[in-house]
């Protein structure tokens, strides 16, 4: 008899070297593209400042519960909690606090205006403590409160609150939720998708989970509640369908190595095998009260193994498909990867993880100490001693120095106005597109997106059709003298957002200008980029600055593209 012969079948050792090339860029980008999801996740679910987030903040998410060693604090509403938090990102994961402070024009103005930063700040304290007492007041109470925007709080008045929101005893609290909510939150702002408008959809967010038994030693408490069954399946959607195909392709990379097979077949639907459980224990941990702390738990560990299981396929697999030659190649990279890995971590990734640590104490530190704000630096005054005949008003036209790089920046591209439609006819201000699409356009944040009363002063008809139009001047001059400032160089770009102080454009001299912006014939230029940019792009995450250093990259102007 004939000896039996050998198993062949084919392997990546037998790809064309181009199949290998792309093979190995594929699993590579997979790599990289996996990490920046881990970095994506720390800033979204971390909420000590650790590289990931605890298990503390794992069950946090997705129960609602939190471990106390004693008696815990009362749990509150959704609503109640977002405006308490003085720590985390702004948005409907951490806070809503700065919606009563820096995140409102009004706040800015008066505080540009001269007001007392300490009363200022001690009145929004007192709206955001009225609002946590019409929360806490039964239900039938609380919608009477708030259809008639009276709500009586009798001798839990705050000690101060702003003026036009109190009346006797009671509280405007409707007229308070429009003021710092429904700007944002109203029927064709940026957040219209969470409507604030009516009680009925403010009381989504007005349930107050239940206070379970405290157990004797300590236990999982529910303070809050998790996160929503319309987030989780958005999420569930996402993720299992585009996981679903990434890892598929890894795994049959993967499948095709020269690894024994109990190696391969263990490996290879491992990272999907690991990601659909831990999708999984997403809504068991959601949806089971007895059991949901043990599930968060046990999320982290599937994204463990999901995230060792996808590095095995990616290294064992690159390293499987070359010969001698090749792995030299390959270890070096690695090596390199390495290198600059450690170097980002040693020098971007730890540094931000401590001043993180250190914002969130220096946070819990001003909440407890109760410090007064800060004195506001004083203004600088014009030095006019080297020209003492020549007034601040004198400069008002000063030319504007042409660009010295050719192109536009991105912030250019999307404070374009006029913007004309297909048809190639323009298109009013309030008909241009909006953070949409490939017109992507941010002019709005000018008029109707700007957070105060554009669009309600249009809306109005007791207000004049002179006045409406004299507002829409006074922006439009706004938005020109924002453009005519990025044609500045970077250097003198810098200094008159640092002073605060730009010449009027020529061209602006006799146009209506909003007063709240203007000063001595020079535009408040970092006062008007707060307001209508910075206001909302501080915590974007796709687009975030909050500075110049931070907005400087969408203002560089980049070359243009010859046709």
């Amino acid at each position: 008899m004939s000896a039996p012969v050998a198993e062949s079948r084919f392997t990546l050792r037998d790809l064309p070297f181009p199949a290998k090339l792309v093979i190995t860029c594929f699993l590579l980008s997979v790599g990289l593209g996996y990490t920046t999801a881990m970095v994506q996740l720390h800033f979204q679910d971390s909420k000590s400042g650790e590289p990931m987030p605890t298990m503390h903040d794992v069950v946090l998410k997705f129960t609602g519960k939190k471990y106390y060693d004693t008696e815990p604090p009362k749990p509150v509403s959704k609503f109640a909690q977002l405006i308490i938090a003085s720590s985390g990102t702004f948005g409907s994961n951490g806070t809503m606090l700065p919606a009563f402070f820096e995140k409102d024009p009004a706040f800015n103005k008066a505080l540009r205006g001269g007001a007392d930063p300490t009363k200022l700040r001690g009145e929004r304290e007192g709206e955001r403590d009225a609002l946590v007492l019409w929360t806490n007041a039964p239900t039938d109470e609380r919608k009477k409160a708030f259809e008639s925007d009276s709500f009586n709080v009798a001798d839990k008045m705050p000690k101060a609150i702003t003026e036009k929101f109190k009346n006797g005893d009671t509280v405007k609290v409707k007229s308070i939720i429009e003021a710092r909510c429904v700007v944002c939150h109203g029927k064709g702002q940026p957040q219209e998708s969470f409507p604030l408008e009516t009680y009925a959809q403010i009381d989504k967010y007005l349930g107050v989970p239940p206070t379970a038994p405290f157990p004797p030693g300590g236990g999982w408490v529910k303070i809050e509640e998790p996160i929503s069954l319309e987030k989780l399946t958005q999420s569930t959607h996402a993720h299992l369908l585009s996981f679903a195909v990434l890892f598929s392709l890894t795994g049959l990379v993967f499948a095709f190595t020269s690894y024994p097979v109990v190696v391969r077949c263990l490996i290879s639907p491992l990272v999907l095998l690991a990601i659909v459980t831990d999708v999984s224990f997403w809504w068991l941990a959601r949806l089971s009260e007895g059991y949901g702390v043990y599930f968060s738990m046990g999320i982290m560990g599937t994204g463990g193994l999901a995230g060792l299981g996808l590095g095995a396929q990616i290294t064992l697999g690159v390293w499987n498909m070359y010969g001698p030659k090749g792995k030299v190649v390959i270890a070096l990279l690695f090596l390199i990867g390495g290198a600059g890995g450690g170097l980002v971590m040693k020098n971007i990734i730890m540094p931000g993880l401590e001043a993180k640590k250190e914002e969130a104490a220096a946070k819990r530190r001003a909440e407890t100490e109760k410090k007064p704000e800060d004195k506001k630096e004083p203004e600088k005054k014009p030095d006019d001693k080297k020209d003492p005949e020549k007034k601040p008003e004198d400069k008002k036209g000063t030319d504007i120095p042409p660009p010295k790089a050719v192109g536009v920046s991105a912030m250019d591209v999307v404070l374009q106005f006029p913007l004309k439609d297909d048809s190639g006819k323009e298109l009013a201000v309030l008909a241009l597109p909006f953070d949409k699409g490939t017109k992507k356009n941010m002019v709005r944040a000018f008029f109707d997106k700007d957070g105060a009363d554009y669009g309600k002063t249009m809306k109005d008809a007791t207000v004049s059709d002179d006045d409406k139009k004299k507002l829409t001047d006074e922006r439009l001059s706004e938005l020109a003298a924002t453009t005519a400032w990025l044609k500045l160089p970077d250097a003198e770009r810098k200094k008159t957002y640092s002073a605060d102080a730009f010449d009027l454009p020529a061209t602006l001299a006799k146009k209506p200008f909003t007063e709240d912006y203007i000063k001595n014939g020079k535009v408040l230029i970092k006062a008007i980029l707060t307001d209508r940019c910075i206001r909302c792009h501080a915590d974007e995450e796709k687009t975030m600055f909050k500075d110049y250093e931070s907005m400087r990259p969408y203002l560089e102007p980049k070359p243009t593209e010859k046709k």
